[in-house]
């Protein structure tokens, strides 16, 4: 079959187009990659704070804490015994937890939901405020609110 010339170059700027599109996905990933690294990292901290409080580890649990929170407390139980005496027993107890948006709250700091299922299998959303301090990221503080629903 004899292809005419505006065929050849049709087909030429598809294979152009296809190749400049592969492109500019590859580097669009790439740039995107260190954001989502940044992402794992704190989160990561919160995972790692959850499941120490899930297993009574409550020196494990302090460590990730931010600076303030290491300074007031000397005892790591009574770190816990404050922090279930607050209301956190859904996350103390939860039984899972899943990851919602982010978003930056100033230079170093970061504002992270996190969808919690208690003990009660109630739903739970937690707004944990993180901060970069010098050993990484630190948990700063939570605000805990039940939402309708129940978690399976």
């Amino acid at each position: 079959m004899r292809q005419t010339f505006g065929g050849v170059w049709r087909q030429l700027a598809l294979v152009v187009f296809a190749v400049l599109a592969v492109g500019a996905q590859a580097v669009l990933a790439q740039n995107a990659a260190p954001e989502q690294e940044v992402e794992r990292n704190w989160q990561v901290v919160i995972t790692n704070q959850i499941e120490a409080f899930r297993e009574g580890d409550a020196a494990a649990a302090l460590e990730l804490a931010g600076a303030t929170f290491k300074r007031n407390y000397s005892d790591p139980d009574r770190f816990m015994q404050d922090i279930l005496s607050w209301g956190y027993a859904p996350i103390l107890e939860s039984t899972s937890h899943s990851f919602g948006d982010f978003r930056p709250g100033g230079e170093g700091v970061v504002l992270q939901i996190v969808q919690v299922i208690g003990r009660d299998q109630g739903y739970y959303e937690a707004m944990y405020q993180l901060a970069y301090e010098e050993d990484g990221w630190r948990i700063y503080g939570v605000a805990l609110s039940q939402k309708q629903g129940v978690g399976i």
